[in-house]
């Protein structure tokens, strides 16, 4: 589940892509690798393990290619969707329907308009749980990935029954990848982790797909693969089911480090913005996770007052006099946040702290003084005293001018990292730092259109000025809200 629901549809002859949130959900070239994988291994090894109809519930999903896979399996009695998202849901009775079947409308499917946390308690007991929410990339997306939650999801199995989980990429983001695996382990489940390759995620550098399955038993071979893959699955044979479930022997043993979420969701959060990619490698010894149990308990979940060592560390240092030593602490592994974008943020706060009368605004916010924290109090009349000399903190990184300024930086890197639209939206359109005058982009008239698309108002074309804009390695991303109407753009690099 996302924070951010700005719902992107990009058509193009034969085809679309899907983004919430600015990323990307699917693109029904090649969605069914995603797909066929979510949904089969898990219902292969619940028919093996039950006889007679089985009750099946998906949390999100609303786009209905998941329960298009699920009904193919004989025995499917009942599936139950949770999806907060009524645009998804209202699209997947239309623009979607030619690739989904028209899933959502079959009798034994059940829809729910709701937030998944809050439907969960009375949802019943299901002999397969599918969790198709959207990757986590906020505090509060990790909520939905902890010890707590999985055990939720847990007490509404039925004994033996079958969690699968839509996860996240175990190349570009390693440490959160087996901080889900091992946070499922410390849940009470037997973890299964999975992999596979979507060349449109690969294309905009999503890396490896990963996804995983969990039980109060081990997931077995013999349980995937004795029976047979039912008709029309178009990406996935017998060998395909084992291989999913192979990683190179190095990255595997990388997770007997990482530590299970058990804090709201901040371990994983913390992994998230520090992650560290896995560069590809020479192809070397692999562990297949279908032949064994992991022989390796989960560590202890780690404490939610213990501090990242990147922030521990950039905290215990001295102020330093310039950009780099800021730099060690805010998130540039993000694929939005780059140095270049992080400097030119950080010229817009030294321009708007050059205009603040900072002697005006101490005087009134010390006039608010009972209000006040007694640190603050004492804090800002040292600052009073230090503006009394004639210095100015904005021009001089003196120490508290280097905290000043900080603080600023901080507080705008970690909005942008948790809700990435809500600062470009506040902030400056091209990289000379001015809003871009009416109806020209670099001298010509530039259009911001939906290519036929669909973006929370409809389609269409308008000429106007971007309000924002930001690239990744293989396209400019431009965006604009034109007469109550939110449009976008991209173009190659």
């Amino acid at each position: 589940m996302s924070s951010d629901t700005t719902l992107v549809l990009e058509r193009r002859p034969g085809g679309l892509r899907l983004y919430l949130g600015g990323d990307l959900q699917f693109d029904t070239d090649d969605e069914a690798i995603y797909h066929e994988r979510l949904a089969h291994p898990a219902l292969l090894a619940a028919r093996a393990r039950f006889e007679g109809p089985l009750n099946l519930l998906v949390l999100g999903g609303g786009d209905g290619l998941l329960v298009r896979e699920l009904l193919r399996h004989e025995g499917v009695a009942s599936v139950r969707v949770i999806d907060y998202n009524p645009e998804v849901l209202a699209l997947a009775g239309t623009d979607l329907a030619p690739w989904n079947g028209s899933s959502l409308a079959d009798n034994r499917v059940v829809v729910e308009v709701t937030d998944v946390r809050k439907a969960l308690a009375k949802a019943g007991s299901f002999h397969a749980i599918f969790s198709d929410l959207t990757a986590p990339g906020t505090l509060v997306d990790c909520g939905l990935f902890t010890r707590d939650w999985f055990q939720a999801l847990v007490a509404h199995l039925e004994p033996g029954g079958i969690l699968a989980l839509n996860g996240l990429s175990p190349d570009q983001t390693p440490a959160a990848y087996w901080c889900i695996y091992q946070t499922l382990r410390s849940a009470g489940l037997a973890a299964l982790p999975g992999r596979s390759r979507v060349p449109s995620f690969a294309e905009l550098g999503y890396g490896d797909w990963g996804f995983f399955l969990g039980s109060d038993r081990a997931i077995t071979s013999v349980e995937v693969c004795s029976v047979p893959l039912p008709q029309g699955v178009r990406t996935l044979d017998g060998p395909g089911l084992v291989d999913c479930f192979e990683f190179p022997r190095q990255q595997a043993d990388s997770r007997t480090t990482i530590r299970p979420a058990s804090d709201a969701g901040r371990t994983l959060y913390e992994y998230l913005l520090d992650a560290t990619a896995i560069e590809p490698g020479v192809a070397g010894e692999t562990a297949c996770f279908l032949w064994f149990d992991d022989p390796f308990p989960p560590p202890e979940p780690a404490t939610a007052t213990v501090l990242s060592p990147k922030l521990k560390g950039w905290l215990d240092r001295q102020p330093g006099t310039g950009i780099d030593d800021l730099l060690m602490c805010v998130p540039l592994s993000h694929r939005i946040v780059t140095r270049e974008l992080v400097m030119e943020w950080a010229g817009h706060l030294i321009q708007v702290a050059s205009t603040l009368d900072l002697r005006r605004l101490i005087s009134a916010l010390l006039r608010r003084a009972a209000a006040l924290p007694g640190r603050l109090v004492a804090e800002l009349k040292r600052f009073r005293a230090f503006l009394a000399q004639g210095e100015d903190p904005a021009a001089n990184f003196t120490t508290w001018g280097w905290r000043f300024f900080s603080v600023l930086m901080l507080v705008l890197v970690l909005a942008q990292t948790a809700m990435p639209t809500a600062v470009y939206a506040k902030g400056f359109g091209h990289s000379h730092g001015h809003y871009v005058p009416p109806s020209y982009y670099g001298g010509s008239a530039y259009p911001m259109q939906q290519r036929g698309g669909y973006v929370s108002g409809g389609p269409g074309t308008v000429f106007s000025p971007y309000y924002y804009w930001y690239s990744d390695p293989f396209y400019h991303y431009y965006y604009c809200f034109y007469n109550g109407r939110y449009y976008y753009t991209r173009v190659p690099r």
